[in-house]
């Protein structure tokens, strides 16, 4: 069935193509005009880093999909989704909990130490360091995360980056 393409408002087709592509039979898929569907390569660049994956037997994720829509929109189409604890929100919270339930897609969730170190001569330093109470935030999050997604929870232990030491402190 042809619809509207989101980006350009063309008419639109080929979500059967898309979907038999990336073999998401039975799942809806969004349709687009097929510039749209093949600017700058992207049907070609998922279909090369979906291949790559599969053959070296390797989990990506679709990271930095904070936004609850996104969340929901990659888990629905197949795909696991990788966030930033930081920025993450209620709403967002909610729509993992839904997408791991509904769909079982995995969920990468990163710390964000890795924003707090600036590099300089001498090596790596904390430019912007995270705050005690900032990181308690970051770690209630993470309980709350893997209660409701138990083991398709992969998360990135929250360290001080360059500072063993002050990370297993």
């Amino acid at each position: 069935m042809d619809t509207t393409c989101p980006r350009c408002s063309l008419p639109a087709s080929g979500a059967a193509e898309v979907a038999a592509l990336f073999g998401w039979r039975g799942k809806r898929v969004q349709s687009w005009c097929r510039e749209c569907r093949t600017r700058g390569g992207v049907v070609n660049a998922a279909r090369v880093a979906i291949d790559a994956a599969a053959r070296l037997g390797v989990r990506y994720f679709a990271s930095g999909s904070n936004h609850p829509g996104e969340i929901a929109g990659l888990a629905e189409v197949g795909l696991d989704v990788g966030v930033a604890v930081h920025e993450l929100h209620s709403e967002s919270e909610f729509a993992i909990a839904a997408a791991v339930a509904t769909y079982g897609c995995r969920v990468f969730v990163d710390s964000g130490a890795f924003s707090e170190v600036g590099f300089g001569p001498e090596g790596p330093y904390a430019a912007r360091p995270i705050s005690d109470g900032e990181w308690r935030k970051r770690l209630a999050v993470y309980e709350r995360l893997a209660e409701s997604c138990g083991s398709n929870l992969y998360a990135v232990a929250p360290d001080m980056i360059a500072h063993q030491m002050e990370t297993l402190e």
